[in-house]
């Protein structure tokens, strides 16, 4: 399983956080920090590799 570090932005406050998850590939990191990790006022803004390289912008989304 790959390390992906995920930055997770509050939607009414100017606030942010920072995980990390475990997963086989970036989407499933993703889902599982989706489910499990964020509350209803929270999205996933980016996440990087262990290496610290960009796999997902909320803006551009997944790169490969």
């Amino acid at each position: 399983m790959k390390t992906y570090s995920i930055t997770i932005q509050n939607l009414y406050a100017d606030k942010s956080r920072t995980i990390t998850v475990n997963g086989g590939n970036v989407q499933e990191a993703h889902k599982r920090a989706y489910f499990k990790e964020l509350t209803a006022d929270e999205e996933i803004v980016s996440m990087e590799d262990s290496t610290g390289k960009e796999v997902f912008d909320i803006r551009k989304g997944f790169k490969s």
